[in-house]
């Protein structure tokens, strides 16, 4: 193990980066005099306020639950427009996927 440098009492770490000369505060100035750099900001979109109260919703929506099945007890929740529109959208969807179409 002939590659392995000896230890050194010379050797100073240093700074990753020096600071900003507004943070340098020299002798004889008082700190809270110096000068001060603004604080971060975050501005944040309407699309992620949107997405945080989205956040903020139950997983479920107990009321629509409760209400669906209701529907389906009582014989309901399954009409004819409902139905019409579950063709029209799978009728949508293999004109899609069908070979050639993008």
């Amino acid at each position: 193990m002939t590659n392995i440098s000896p230890a050194s009492s010379t050797t100073f770490a240093r700074p990753a980066s020096a600071p900003d000369a507004d943070q340098i505060v020299r002798p004889g100035e008082d700190r809270a005099a110096a000068p001060r750099r603004e604080g971060d900001r975050v501005e944040l979109s309407n699309r992620a306020r949107i997405i945080a109260q989205l956040r903020d919703l139950p997983a479920v929506r107990t009321e629509v639950v409760d209400r669906v099945r209701g529907e389906i007890a009582a014989g309901r929740y399954i009409t004819d427009d409902r139905v019409d529109l579950a063709i029209d959208a799978l009728v949508e969807e293999l004109r899609f996927d069908a070979p050639g179409r993008a």
